[in-house]
């Protein structure tokens, strides 16, 4: 599950603020967290912020799940000259897993980065959709 809180200027900025959560079979909901490496467990984020600019997407996340693999993957674009001009994009693609008893019930782990060069018109849904294409 997937709940996103908005925060809006009502002009030109808009946040939404993601947390991920696991439905247990007893109803109960189980927060996962986001790890920033699978050896440093004890660091990671609840959330993920988009980030939308001037009617421009520049930071946006997607859940997919294919076969047994559930996978988090958020892009930004790097938008150093202003919105709406070209930028680098980065994904960061993280897959579930569950944890052991020491461990996270559940947490996403990063497992593969991309970087698409800058190009007119190239944009962060484009990015996530090629992103996902490859995952399996």
């Amino acid at each position: 599950m997937l709940v996103a809180g908005v925060l809006t200027d009502n002009s030109r900025l808009y946040y939404l603020n993601y947390s991920l959560y696991l439905e247990e079979p007893d109803k109960a909901l189980v927060m996962i967290p986001i790890v920033k490496d699978e050896t440093r467990l004890h660091d990671y984020d609840l959330h993920f912020n988009t980030f939308n600019g001037g009617g421009e997407i520049i930071s946006d996340a997607m859940v997919v799940v294919k076969g047994e693999n559930t996978w988090f993957v958020t892009a930004h674009k790097k938008a150093m000259q202003g919105y709406g001009s070209p930028g680098s994009i980065t994904t960061q693609t993280y897959r579930l897993f569950h944890g052991g008893e020491v461990q996270w019930k559940y947490y996403f782990v990063p497992v593969a980065r991309s970087e698409y060069t800058e190009q007119k018109n190239y944009t962060v849904e484009r990015a996530l959709s090629e992103t996902e294409r490859t995952l399996h």
